[in-house]
């Protein structure tokens, strides 16, 4: 990873299965490119600023098996915190937002941020015949 990049790790919920409708950077909804980077995620639009991404995003959505492999690599070794192949956080849907902190798209080095999510699905027991429901 270099050293003007840096991950957060942002715990968005408690359930797994939710997933990512929206991000908000720095006040304003963004969208996120189709094309996912193989180590950091989908890159954040709205904070491109030209030509090369300078942010982005990858949405765990708590059915996670593994830990993530690239903060493995990144932090795997980190002497304060390290990010080893026990750090699957099953069952908690979490973000990882990368930002580029040597760029002038974040001139204080931090933007902010929130999610929009769509919650779990959940079985309606209403809709099953075989259990008093009515099948639509």
């Amino acid at each position: 990873m270099s050293k003007f990049c840096s991950a957060d790790i942002v715990e968005v919920g408690d359930l797994a299965g939710t997933s990512l409708s929206r991000i908000i950077i720095d006040g304003d909804y963004s969208n996120l490119g189709p094309v996912e980077h193989g180590d950091f995620g989908h890159p954040i639009l709205s904070k491109r600023g030209g030509s090369p991404d300078r942010g982005w995003v990858r949405f765990m959505d708590g059915n996670q098996s593994a830990a993530d492999p690239y903060l493995v690599q990144a932090y795997g070794s980190d002497s304060e915190r390290p990010w080893t192949t026990n750090h699957i956080l099953t069952g908690l849907p979490y973000a990882i937002l990368t930002f580029d902190r040597m760029d002038q798209v974040y001139p204080h080095g931090e933007p902010t941020y929130r999610f929009e999510l769509n919650g779990p699905r959940f079985y309606d027991l209403r809709l099953n015949g075989r259990a008093g429901g009515t099948v639509p």
